[in-house]
């Protein structure tokens, strides 16, 4: 079958809305520079078939009972034998070395014969996704996102806890410094800083329940698009509003960053002032630089109040910012939508200086519950890594106190 390359839709949706227009309508899907291609009914079957065949294994191991919707035909075991000989996976498996076991990363490759009887005899020590699920999710994500396209994702080959970086402070030159006498210790300017960056584990849960469809397919399109709406509202949210001890550290959470003060105060309104000292409290060198993607920041309520700026002639009803206020535009720059942003908060950013870091493969369990003596599953959790903050405290201004 032909595959066709995922596209970016012409508006950011939340849910089933469409909301801001997207800055990358119609362009080709990446994923950390790998291009996607938009998944198929087989993928979807394929996806379902390992869902429901996770589902059974969990079970077994567990001596509970496989719900009805989830009981294996014979097209989802020859779909599954099919993925365990010839299809590629993504994630993690522990290989017993030295007495000792070591977590091994598998990235887009056909398990080994032996690594193929792992996943059926002891399927504990492998964490791994089908490349199927892995791309749909990724798809699924980048479609619902309003400010997760736009950042700088980096994708880990292996598993660490923590990012290791640092960044690179402008050099100063200074005149009329004299040369010390021989011997005395030179100045040692402090330019070079460390900036680490942890990751974390983010998780959802799915109840086995809502599953009513024995179809593969529907199985895997409910399972891709219950997780990929969760994660994208997640991602969107930590960009802005992550605490940076438990999630990725958003705008919010990050006090090196520009800061100005509303002319108002956070008993409003707005005022032009506001949003134009934004805009230059980011420097020309971020705004001009090739590639970026700058915008305003901030909730809907924000971004009506500074749309309803009015000009000072009362008879005079049209607005300061003009009255196409479905572009969603202030100041000739677009501004997106961060729905968990407080109406306090706004901020005017380089989002491709936000550096992702995404671990590739899915960690997925199954929860049960003891009813009368007897475990019944009740839970499917999905669960993925990230970590991610600004790169530059320059590449971003923000303003804590509009009008609340």
């Amino acid at each position: 079958m032909l595959m066709k390359p995922a596209l970016f839709p012409k508006f950011h949706r939340v849910g089933t809305i469409d909301t801001t227009p997207h800055l990358r309508d119609g362009q080709p899907m990446h994923w950390a520079g790998s291009p996607l291609n938009e998944p198929t009914p087989d993928d979807f079957a394929r996806i379902g078939a390992f869902v429901k065949y996770s589902v059974n294994v969990e079970c077994e191991n567990a001596s509970a009972d496989v719900p009805d919707v989830f009981r294996l035909t014979d097209s989802d075991r020859a779909a599954v034998d099919l993925m365990l000989t010839a299809g590629q996976w993504v994630g993690e498996m522990d290989e017993e070395y030295k007495d000792n076991f070591v977590t091994l990363k598998v990235n887009r490759r056909e398990l080994t014969a032996d690594e193929r009887t792992g996943m059926i005899e002891e399927p504990e020590r492998f964490r791994l996704i089908p490349v199927e699920l892995e791309d749909a999710f990724r798809v699924d994500v980048l479609r619902r996102t309003c400010l997760f396209p736009y950042v700088r994702l980096v994708e880990l080959g292996k598993r660490p806890r923590r990012i290791r970086g640092g960044f690179m402070a402008d050099p100063q030159f200074t005149s009329g410094a004299k040369n010390k006498p021989e011997g005395e210790e030179q100045p040692k300017p402090s330019v070079i800083a460390g900036r680490d960056t942890p990751l974390f584990w983010a998780c959802a849960a799915l109840e086995i329940d809502s599953i009513t469809s024995r179809d593969a397919e529907a199985v895997g399109r409910q399972y891709v698009g219950t997780f990929g709406s969760k994660s994208a509202e997640w991602l969107d949210r930590v960009i802005v509003m992550g605490d940076g001890m438990t999630e990725p550290r958003g705008l919010v959470a990050t006090p090196e960053l520009t800061e100005i003060n509303s002319v108002a105060g956070p008993s409003g309104p707005p005022k032009v002032e506001d949003y134009e000292r934004m805009l230059f409290g980011v420097p020309r060198a971020f705004r001009g630089e090739k590639g970026a993607v700058c915008a305003f920041v901030g909730n809907d309520t924000s971004y009506r109040r500074a749309r309803a700026m009015y000009l000072p002639n009362p008879a005079d009803e049209r607005r300061v910012f003009g009255m196409a206020h479905n572009a969603y535009e202030l100041l000739s720059e677009p501004y997106l939508i961060a729905a968990a942003a407080p109406n306090s908060f706004a901020a005017y950013a380089s989002l491709t200086r936000y550096r992702m870091y995404a671990q590739p493969g899915a960690g997925m369990r199954v929860e049960f519950l003891r009813v009368h003596g007897k475990l019944s599953p009740v839970l499917m959790v999905f669960r993925r890594r990230f970590g991610g903050q600004m790169e530059h405290e320059a590449a971003a201004c923000v303003c804590r106190d509009m009008q609340g």
